[in-house]
């Protein structure tokens, strides 16, 4: 089975995300401690008359500006130091619901293998049943056995049926629970 399809579950889609935007608030962190720096530029003219807009002087001004984190410097380390330890802690939740994800995917497969021994195991009961219950028929049709020897493997027919009925019914279970634990959906 794919390992790919486990991520469809929310669980581990939820964790990803977390894991996605606390990665992008350590980015943030570490932008901030380097110097901001801008630029601006300003070019115009000046006249009385449109016609002569564009005959007249030009201005222009040039400028710029460096901020740094001089004086928060050791704020802002500590805030990236923060931003970092939750970036593991969000890279460890990841993870162990990573790992959750297959254990529990582990469990209901080997639930189906489970089940599906003991459905063959009571489909031969069953079929063991149903073939003494016809021998029983044909015996006391024959004279040869008493009403209450075939009631008895009627009885005995009936339980293995109803064994059977449940393992099954068991089994069904398993897969919907391995469809669940699997994320749910199929494209």
């Amino acid at each position: 089975m794919p390992s790919n399809l486990l991520l469809r579950r929310p669980d581990v889609l939820a964790a990803e995300k977390n894991l996605i935007a606390q990665n992008a608030l350590t980015g943030s962190a570490l932008v901030n401690m380097f110097p901001n720096i801008s630029l601006t530029g300003l070019l115009g003219g000046a006249s009385n008359e449109l016609s002569t807009l564009t005959d007249g002087p030009l201005a222009w001004n040039v400028g710029g500006s460096v901020l740094g984190p001089l004086f928060n410097f050791g704020r802002l380390q500590r805030q990236l130091n923060i931003e970092e330890s939750k970036t593991k802690q969000a890279l460890l939740s990841y993870e162990r619901t990573v790992l959750n994800a297959f254990r529990s995917v582990e469990d209901a497969l080997i639930e189906i293998k489970t089940l599906k021994a003991q459905m063959n195991a009571r489909q031969d009961r069953l079929e063991a049943s149903l073939n003494a219950q016809y021998l029983s028929t044909e015996r006391y049709d024959k004279g040869v056995t008493s009403y209450l020897e075939l009631l008895e493997s009627q009885r005995q027919a009936f339980e293995s049926e109803l064994n059977y009925t449940e393992i099954r019914r068991a089994l069904l279970n398993a897969y919907v629970n391995l469809y669940r634990v699997l994320g749910g959906d199929w494209d």
